[in-house]
C-alpha cells in the first residue's frame, strides 16, 4: 500500500490532504480510489455536453468536481472547476472549449488509478 501511495503522489495526487479527510484510514481511501473508475459523472457530463444539455452537464461536472477533490486528484479537480464555473455562468461555448483539457486530464487519472 505504501508503494501505491508513493505512486499516486508521483502522479500528482494529494494523498496527504486526503489522509486528513479520511482520518488517516488508508484502506478506506483506497476503497474509494478504486471505485473511481466506476464513477459515471465524466461520461454523463460528456454525453450531456454533446447533446448541448448544459444544465445536466453542470450537475455531472459539479459531481465530478466533488469526487476528484475528495480523492485528491488536484489537476482533475482544477480542470473540472473551470468547466463548472463556465457552465454555472451560462458561458456554454467557453465550457465546450475547456472540456477537451478536462477530458485529457480525466483519461490520465483513470490510467494512473488503474495501476494501483
Amino acid at each position: 500500500m505504501d508503494n501505491d501511495i508513493e505512486f499516486l503522489k508521483l502522479n500528482g495526487v494529494d494523498v496527504d490532504g486526503c489522509m486528513e479527510r479520511f482520518c488517516g484510514n488508508k484502506d478506506l481511501y483506497f476503497k474509494f480510489v478504486r471505485k473511481f473508475s466506476s464513477d459515471t459523472n465524466f461520461e454523463d457530463c460528456k454525453a450531456s455536453m454533446d447533446k448541448k444539455d448544459y444544465a445536466a452537464a453542470f450537475r455531472f461536472a459539479h459531481n465530478l468536481k466533488g469526487v476528484s477533490g475528495n480523492l485528491g486528484l488536484s489537476k482533475l479537480y482544477s480542470d473540472t472547476c473551470v468547466v463548472v464555473e463556465f457552465l454555472r455562468a451560462n458561458k456554454n461555448e467557453e465550457a465546450v472549449k475547456a472540456f477537451p483539457q478536462l477530458e485529457q486530464t480525466y483519461k490520465i487519472f483513470v490510467e494512473v488509478l488503474s495501476k494501483i
